[in-house]
């Protein structure tokens, strides 16, 4: 179930920039993955730290 998450997340990135060239599809594609991590990364936070790391977002 979750590799098939990621298949269908990485194959709508592929076909959102499937438009541009080659660095600009580059560029796209790294900021979509810095991104992702920092998501990742509060999904774990709130995870473990529960709602401390939801209080102070807001």
């Amino acid at each position: 179930m979750m590799d098939d998450t990621i298949e269908q997340i990485v194959k709508a990135a592929k076909e959102a920039v499937k438009c541009y060239g080659g660095d600009d599809q580059y560029m796209i594609l790294e900021e979509v993955s810095r991104r992702l991590q920092e998501e990742g990364r509060t999904a774990l936070m709130v995870e473990y730290l529960g709602e401390e790391v939801m209080n102070d977002e807001q």
